[in-house]
Formats: structure tokens, sequence, C-alpha cells
């Protein structure tokens, strides 16, 4: 085949007409037949553009790489560089090679160097907000205006409105919710009106939306845009794209409780991301490992966790586990490991670290220790105008509150934070904090108010599937009837050791007084806690002095 500086092809001009027509077969067969006469750069890029849309991927990587060589060899840095910035796209879609996608990154921004007012160099500030989106969600907001700048200067509407959804994405996750809000609105209204030439593009900024409200944790919002999104995947023939939204929707039907429907949405969504993008498989597993955190099948969610561990929802994921299971002190490292990672613009994924933080604090009878995370999280759902987030704000403060001995503070904050989460449509959140708050009512003493709170939670979780949600409140209630007999549920060992922590000591301390392994002593906490169905040594402790164990 020999090269030749590139002319009127009408087989190149054939495979733009098909594109237009969202015909990827018949792009691929004109673009090949364009260079079964001569090879060029263009006819690579166009026939590399339908390999994304049919999934080929070493058609894809063989045909960008070739044209991103030609259009260098030719001199031509801006068509070399939008190869590159694609490129980068690509490692991590097809092959989840983020350190390659990296390198191919800094060859556009340095192949760009004296052309920055570009459209291609608007594409190079959008990829390269988009992969620090997670780490500082305002630095990512600046680029991304800066590319939507680039593109309306261009007249270049795909670079324009992706560069004001992923702007708007990066506000909301700073905090500013309405103003990000706003930019995804005028954005996604630019799908509808069918503004976008790429309708890659067009779906990306219908996606940033959703995306946008699962971080407020706006579900009813989210669940609206999805269908829509589904219906222009399917109307545009994209199968990757379906697959992502199919993720996205999921994570929307766990939140809501319909978790049949959750399951059948990440199955499908798995295996077309296995097939059609692997890079991208990791946001399906995360939201199955969320559920499966929810159902408390806790080792399979924990497997899916460690499978993904570089990802914060997946440290976050594990510290939840870790709180689930009674090590609080592990489950407080996790979160502020997600913590000291996160940027302060981030606030949205600060929330959730800081609430793990607070009840692990409290969990662990540390409360003291949770102040400062404490005040951060207030201010932040002050700020960010969700009720989600400020429920969890509140469950955190009626927690803290138990903890330290503020009886009706406790219980004002924790059924105030049951009644949010029940309103923003979330049911497992809400039962956690009816939970919580049976808990705190069987600790101050209120033994009939906590167990019919406790066959409450019991009922309506069993009637969502969240099996250990269930199992704790089926505890707390036969603990509850235990003490209203004036019988003590503990075990002569079980006083003792119980009486050990309330004397301050750790489990070496009083494994080293007894003469007992620090596994024995463990297990007899850990059957304290199940027997008076509570979740934390501060809480049983004060359970303890409150009938003389102590």
């Amino acid at each position: 085949m020999k090269r030749s500086t590139p002319g009127p092809d009408p087989a190149l001009t054939a495979a733009h007409t098909a594109i237009a027509k969202c015909d990827w077969q018949g792009a691929a067969r004109a673009a090949r037949r364009s260079l079964q006469d001569t090879e060029t750069a263009e006819g690579h890029e166009l026939l590399g553009l339908t390999a994304w849309w049919l999934s080929e991927a070493d058609t894809l990587f063989r045909c960008r790489e070739r044209a991103y060589r030609l259009y260098l060899d030719r001199g031509d840095v801006r068509r070399a560089a939008r190869m590159a910035t694609w490129l980068d796209w690509d490692y991590r879609a097809f092959r989840g090679e983020p350190v390659v996608a990296n390198g191919w990154l800094r060859r556009a921004r340095r192949i760009l160097e004296g052309h920055h007012d570009t459209p291609e160099y608007g594409w190079l500030l959008l990829r390269e907000a988009d992969a620090i989106l997670g780490q500082n969600a305002l630095k990512a907001a600046a680029g991304a205006a800066q590319a939507a700048t680039l593109g309306r200067r261009h007249r270049n509407a795909d670079l324009e409105f992706l560069a004001l959804s992923l702007q708007g994405l990066a506000q909301v996750a700073a905090g500013s919710v309405t103003a990000g809000m706003h930019q995804l609105d005028e954005a996604t209204a630019a799908v509808v009106a069918g503004e976008f030439a790429d309708q890659c593009a067009a779906g990306v900024a219908c996606c940033h939306l959703i995306a946008a409200c699962e971080l407020v944790r706006d579900f009813d919002r989210a669940g609206q845009w999805c269908g829509r999104v589904r219906e222009y995947c399917r109307r545009w023939d994209h199968p990757p794209l379906f697959a992502v939204c199919r993720t996205q929707y999921a994570g929307v039907l766990v939140s809501n409780g319909d978790w049949a429907g959750a399951e059948t949405e990440l199955a499908s969504a798995l295996k077309e991301l296995a097939e059609l993008r692997p890079g991208w498989i990791a946001l399906g597993y995360l939201r199955l490992g969320d559920l499966r955190r929810r159902q408390g099948r806790l080792d399979e969610a924990k497997a899916i966790f460690e499978r993904f561990a570089a990802a914060p929802d997946a440290a976050l994921g594990l510290a939840a586990i870790a709180l689930d299971r009674g090590i609080p002190a592990e489950a407080e490292r996790l979160a502020r490991q997600v913590l000291r990672h996160s940027a302060r613009g981030n606030h949205t994924a600060r929330a959730s670290a800081l609430e793990l933080i607070v009840l692990a604090s409290a969990a662990g009878g540390r409360s003291a220790g949770a102040a400062a995370e404490m005040a951060e999280l207030e201010e932040l759902a002050s700020s960010i105008e969700s009720e989600s987030i400020w429920a969890s704000a509140r469950l955190a403060a009626g927690t803290l509150a138990a903890a330290r001995g503020q009886a009706e503070r406790a219980r004002h904050a924790l059924e105030e934070a049951a009644t949010l989460f029940e309103r923003a449509g979330t049911p497992y959140d809400a039962l956690r904090s009816r939970l919580i708050l049976a808990e705190h009512l069987l600790t101050a003493g209120d033994a009939d108010a906590s167990n019919a709170e406790a066959a409450a939670v019991a009922k309506q979780a069993h009637h969502l599937g969240a099996g250990q949600l269930e199992a704790r409140a089926r505890a707390l209630g036969r603990s509850g009837t235990a003490r209203t007999g004036g019988k003590l549920p503990l075990t002569a060992r079980e006083q003792e050791i119980l009486g050990q922590v309330a004397h301050g000591l750790t489990n070496r301390r009083i494994a080293t007084r007894l003469g007992v392994s620090q596994h024995t002593v463990h297990r007899h906490l850990a059957n304290v806690f199940v027997k008076l169905g509570l979740s934390s040594r501060a809480a049983a402790v004060a359970w303890g002095l409150r009938h003389g164990v102590g």
C-alpha cells in the first residue's frame, strides 16, 4: 500500500455520510475501501471511529495509532493530538490501563504546545479534567470551563456542551449543587435539541447528569434521566453507553430499595461491559458490592471491594463492612484513608467518609475524637443542599450524642435522620437509622419503645431483603424482651469481659488479665453485641452500667 497526500475521496465521503446516519457497518466498509486504494490518516481515523462504535478493539487501536503517526509525519500536529487524546480514553475504557492512557495524554499536551487556541486543545483540557475529577473537583471544573470557552469560540458544539456538562458535574462534586445542575440541564437540553454532531459526546453528557444526581443522592431525578438516556442509547444503537447507563440505573434502584430490579440490570450490564468495555467493568461491580453489603452478604461484598480496592468507593465499602462486623478501628482507618485522598473541594466524596469516621469513632468509644469530622460533615450538609446528605449528618450527630450519653439530643437527631431518609426515598438508610435509634432507646432504659422500634425494623428489613439489619433488629428485640422480664441475657464470662471494657481496658489487656487469647475476648464481645442487639463498645458499656455490669 503506497502513501500519498490525501485528496477528495468518494469512499471517505460515503463513510462520513454513513456515520451521520449511525450506520457503523456501512461506514467501516467505506473506510476500508478508501484504505485499499490509498493509505491516509483520515481513512484510518474514520475506520478507528467505526471500530469504537462496533467495539472492535484490535481495529480501534491499530487504526488510531496509525492515524496518529501519519498525521504527525505530515506535520499536522493538531490532528495527531486529537488521536492521542482519543487513545487516552480508549486505553482506559477498553483495556483498563490508566498508565498507558496517561502517556498518550501527556503526548497530546506536548505536541499541542503553541496551539492552545484550538478545539484540539479544548478536547485535551476536557480529558485532563475528567481524569482528575475524583481527586480535585474544583480543578476539574476550571479545566472544563476553559474547554467550554474554546468550544464556543470555535463554534464546536460537541466540545462546548460536553465540557459544560463536565463542568456542572465537577461543580456538584465540589458542593455548588444549584449552579452545577443548571449547567448540566443546559447541556442535556442541547442533547435533546439535537445540537450534538457526535452521538457519543451527547450520551456522555447525559451520563454526567445522572452521575451528578447520584453524587447528591437525588435518586428520583436520576431515575427519570436514566430512562431518557436508555431511550437515547437504543435509538442510536449504542450498546457500550447503554451498559454504563444500566449500571447507573442499578445504583438508583439499590438506593431506592428495588433490589430485584438492580440485580437484573447489573447482571446484564456486567455481561455487556465485559464484552464491550472491560475497562469500565468496575462501575458495575462496585454497585453490586454495595448491593451485597446492604443484603448482609458481607463476604461476597468484601471480595468485590477488594478486587477493586484502588477505587474510593471500594475503600468506603470495606469501611462500612468493617463497621457492620463490629471492627470500628478498621472502619475508621479505611474511611480516613479515603478522606486523606479527597481534596477539600470534593464535598460529596468527603461527606460519605466523614459519616463513617464519626460512626466508627462512636462505636469504638472514641466519641471525643470525632468532633472535627462531625463539624465538617454538618457544614457540608448545609452547603450541598441535599436532603439525603443532611440525613447522614443527623444520623452521625445522633450516634455521637448517644455515645456521649446525651439521651434526648440523640433521640431527636436519630428520629430526624430516619424521617429524612424516608422522605429521600432511601429505605435501607432509613432502617439503619431506626435500628440505631432502637439501640439507643434500649441503652437509655426505654425497653418498650426499643422493642417496638426493633420489631418494625425487623419486619421491614425482611421485606427489603436486608438480612443483617433484620438479624440485628431481632436480636435487639430479644434482648429488650429479656430486659423487661428482669433477666440479663449475658453469660457470667460475657458480663465479666463487659465489665473490663467498662473500665477502659483494651482486648489485649483483658486477655492478659483473664489468661485467655485476644481471639477469645473478641469472640465473647461479638456475642455480647449480638445478644444485646448493639453495634459498639460504647453502647454495650452504657447498657452494662445501667444493669450493674461494670
